[in-house]
């Protein structure tokens, strides 16, 4: 059941979701170039096990939707620039059942702490956590 649900997880991030939900939700966004940097390798992977480890369920019934993006492609220009940003980075936005936006930049806090593996897991579940109490 474990390797069905790695399975799962490891297809959820391979994906990028739309927003076809209209259901409160979080969407976690992790903006990276074609050519990557061992710290963005290293963001992207601590990023994958703290959700992993913490939020299986939540990715399973969309309450969190991951999406892994190549800023350089020109499709996801529109969704990079809403956010401002000008490289890698790593954004939280949760959506309420409004469609209210609350964006959280978790850029500077991930390329600070990608080499301490469980400050980054930890600082980003309480990110995630705090990030939900706001569509709950």
């Amino acid at each position: 059941m474990k390797k069905i649900l790695l399975f799962l997880l490891t297809f959820v991030f391979s994906v990028s979701f739309g927003n076809s939900t209209t259901e409160p939700h979080l969407d976690i966004y992790y903006f990276h170039a074609t050519h990557r940097c061992p710290t963005c390798l290293k963001i992207e992977a601590n990023a994958r096990k703290a959700i992993e480890t913490y939020f299986s369920e939540e990715v399973l019934n969309k309450s969190i939707i991951i999406h892994i993006l190549n800023f350089e492609e020109p499709e996801n220009a529109t969704l990079f620039n809403k956010f401002e940003l000008y490289s890698s980075s790593l954004v939280l936005n949760a959506i309420d059942n409004n469609g209210k936006e609350t964006v959280m930049n978790m850029t500077d806090f991930a390329f600070t702490n990608a080499y301490e593996e469980d400050k980054f897991i930890q600082g980003l579940k309480s990110a995630i956590d705090k990030q939900l109490s706001v569509i709950k």
